[in-house]
């Protein structure tokens, strides 16, 4: 058994130390389920909680501690756990459950007589920062119960729902969004693009410090693009450029559906606007066939060439004894008699790679 300390009737002074309170108590099992703590505390602390404007202090600890007038502290032996709750509102009792740490139990009481409890750790981080197919069993560890993992997902999703709001508001908000930021950050670029029956397809942004700053960058500019992992997916468009300084230099940023020649094209189309103002820019990409398409369709007197790095990859896929050193000395080297010597030693350990 664990006995719960009810703190109340007392005030903080100026130490911030809780002091002239009367004390209760409430006695729970160490190792209970939520249900069965939810009946519990509900009908315990009921009555304590019903008294308007009194300050409640709860702190589960070895009983024998409970005395009046002590200093209510983080002792390492004793393992306070405490938090202030005040009636009709949003307050929290912190347990302790013995090898697995502390759990916090929020209590939300639209009324003196009604309670709701959700379960979180760390300040609500249980179900925001976790693999989803182990918060079933982290849960169970923590109360001592069995969820499945549906309740598990539904949980979570309720969670990040009243943390970040749904996506479907997100996306609606995107229209003014846009026209705040062009009204706020003059010689910005935002652009977005609907479907016939007005749902997103595309979405590009250039802020006007990466335009005026891209006057004093490197005219190299590499595009990649990365999947999205969210609830409705899509892929982040993105171009990068670096400084004089040798430090990476964001341009534009774009999301879009899929990466296929019509996302390209408009996303080439948009950096356009910002790129035509220089000569002899060299784009860098990966060997996307969407890619290489937009380029010569938009960017048909831009050198383009091929990422070192994606290029090694794809060629380990076939040539796994590749020696990473004089892979790049190769990619390095801008005249053709140290080039040729370089390729040599890269065909001695990958024969047939020229």
């Amino acid at each position: 058994m664990a006995k719960i300390a009810v703190y109340f009737d007392g005030f903080f002074n100026e130490s911030q130390n809780y002091v002239s309170f009367s004390v209760s108590e409430i006695t729970v099992l160490e190792h209970i389920c939520y249900k069965d703590l939810y009946s519990s505390l509900r009908s315990k602390i009921g009555s304590i909680i019903d008294m308007n404007n009194i300050d409640i202090y709860l702190c589960l600890g070895p009983i024998e501690c409970v005395k009046k007038d002590l200093p209510i502290t983080n002792d390492n032996d004793v393992k306070w756990v405490y938090h202030i709750i005040t009636s009709n509102v949003e307050c929290r009792i912190a347990l302790i459950v013995h090898s697995v740490g502390p759990l916090s139990i929020f209590l939300s009481s639209s009324s003196s007589s009604s309670f709701q409890f959700q379960i979180h750790d760390d300040g609500g981080r249980f179900f925001e920062n976790i693999d989803m197919s182990k918060v079933d069993s982290n849960f169970a560890l923590k109360v001592q119960d069995i969820i499945s993992y549906q309740k598990a997902w539904c949980a979570r999703e309720a969670v990040l729902n009243d943390i970040r709001k749904s996506s479907v508001e997100s996306y609606k908000m995107l229209p003014r969004f846009a026209y705040i930021l062009e009204l706020n950050n003059p010689s910005s670029v935002v652009e977005y693009k609907v479907d016939v029956d007005s749902r997103f397809h595309y979405f590009f942004m250039i802020l006007s410090v990466f335009t005026s700053g891209w006057q004093h960058c490197r005219p190299v500019i590499s595009i990649d693009g990365t999947s999205m992992e969210n609830k409705y997916g899509g892929t982040l468009l993105s171009a990068s450029t670096s400084n004089v300084n040798d430090q990476i230099f964001h341009l534009a940023f774009c999301v879009v559906d899929y990466e296929n020649n019509s996302s390209w094209t408009w996303f080439c189309n948009q950096l356009k606007r910002i790129i035509d103002g220089r000569n002899k820019v060299v784009m860098v990409s990966d060997r996307h066939k969407s890619i290489f398409k937009a380029i010569e369709l938009v960017f048909p007197n831009v050198l383009h060439c091929m990422c070192l790095v994606h290029l090694l990859r794809n060629l380990k896929l076939k040539y796994k004894r590749i020696v990473d050193i004089v892979f790049h000395a190769c990619g390095k080297i801008f005249n053709i008699v140290d080039f040729e010597h370089e390729m040599r030693l890269l065909e001695s350990s990958a024969p047939g790679i020229r």
